[in-house]
């Protein structure tokens, strides 16, 4: 009888172990398939948001071609588009109206969305406001050269 509750009192201690093991190993596995989950959906974002970015400037242009201040041009852009250029052009919008100067939000955008593309364009911008010129023309080029590099690295 003794050697059956020692073998009974083995048992359970090691399924107490066990547990104190399998715990902490099923929540680091959760953390870590939680933040590779993020990061594909991170990585995700910046794919959509590189590919709309052509498009989105040169409907930015357009605006500005129209008659409507560049404010107005992001504005209405962000406003009516659900694409992810939108959606961050409307967090730098709102940065802009609590005080942020136009060339930080949106070079903010450039950093979380980690886009040289349009780092280069907030530097034209930057240049433009400082030097002046027509701003449509040059994201117009922006959009044009932003197209051509991209049909490079699919080439390539």
């Amino acid at each position: 009888m003794k050697a059956q509750d020692e073998r009974l009192l083995r048992l359970l201690l090691f399924l107490d172990l066990s547990i104190l093991v399998a715990i902490p190993t099923s929540l680091l596995l959760c953390i870590l398939f939680l933040r590779a989950w993020i990061k594909n959906a991170e990585s995700k974002a910046r794919l959509r948001f590189e590919s709309e970015l052509p498009a989105s400037l040169r409907l930015l242009a357009s605006s500005l071609t129209a008659g409507l201040s560049f404010l107005q041009a992001l504005d209405s852009f962000s406003s009516e588009g659900n694409s992810e250029v939108a959606l961050e052009f409307r967090r730098a919008l709102s940065e802009i109206q609590l005080g942020s100067p136009i060339e930080r939000a949106l070079h903010d955008v450039a950093e979380r969305m980690q886009s040289e593309d349009l780092k280069w364009v907030v530097f034209a911008f930057s240049v433009q406001r400082e030097v002046g010129g027509g701003l449509a023309k040059i994201l117009q080029s922006s959009a044009e050269a932003i197209d051509a590099r991209a049909n490079l690295r699919q080439e390539i």
